[in-house]
């Protein structure tokens, strides 16, 4: 290959070497954006993003608002149902319980009212058989002054004996009765008083004597009798 074909070829390749840069260069020239335009568009997007980031800030603060809000409400509301449960209870309670007092209350007034009348029944029996073997007594000897058991006959004793027994047993009826607290109390007073004034007699109180250690009187009973006689 001679010289004048080598510059030949050299001088093609560098030609068509240049070309190409050129036509390269022609076709980065048409496909390549201003850059202003970039620029533009970035600060914008830039800028979206940065709105977009706010937005979703307060849309995560208003969610998380939501939640705290949803939260005190269903906690609110709870808390009024089982107020409302509380009142409702003791509304109840307090009703039952009212109901309860005044069934007790009728309970006890109708027990007292009736363990009175019951009381008053057993005075009024008591006080029935005392009248009625007060006046079968033989009044000349039971309540004579100046009586004296000792001068009498054994058949005339005998008989004062039997009155004497027959009174203080019924006697010691009514102050069993009275200590069993079935006779009241204002009724036994009065009950005590008629048997002091009879016992004061000297038929009674020497007839308590002589009978007093045969009877089966307890302890506390003649020594009740006892007081009476002496007072």
């Amino acid at each position: 290959m001679d010289i004048r074909t080598k510059i030949s070829i050299l001088f093609g390749i560098v030609v068509g070497g240049v070309y190409l840069i050129v036509s390269m260069n022609r076709m980065n020239d048409k496909i390549q954006l201003p850059e202003y335009v970039f620029t533009e568009d970035m600060e914008k997007a830039d800028k979206l993003l940065s709105e977009l980031e706010t937005k979703k800030e307060k849309i995560d603060k208003v969610l998380d608002d939501y939640d705290r809000l949803s939260a005190e409400l269903k906690s609110l509301t709870y808390r009024k149902i089982s107020y409302e449960k509380r009142i409702n209870s003791l509304s109840q309670v307090g009703a039952i319980s009212a109901l309860l007092i005044t069934i007790l209350l009728l309970i006890y007034y109708w027990k007292r009212s009736n363990d009175r009348n019951q009381k008053v029944q057993t005075f009024l029996t008591i006080l029935k058989r005392y009248n009625e073997l007060i006046y079968s007594l033989p009044k000349e000897e039971m309540y004579d002054k100046d009586f004296n058991l000792a001068a009498q006959t054994e058949e005339k004793k005998a008989k004062i004996l039997e009155y004497a027994c027959a009174y203080f047993d019924l006697v010691f009826e009514a102050y069993y009765l009275n200590k069993e607290k079935l006779i009241d109390r204002n009724s036994w007073t009065t009950f005590k008083s008629r048997i002091k004034m009879a016992i004061s007699k000297p038929a009674f109180n020497q007839s308590w004597y002589a009978i007093s250690e045969e009877q089966m009187y307890d302890y506390e009973f003649k020594k009740f009798v006892k007081h009476l006689i002496s007072s």
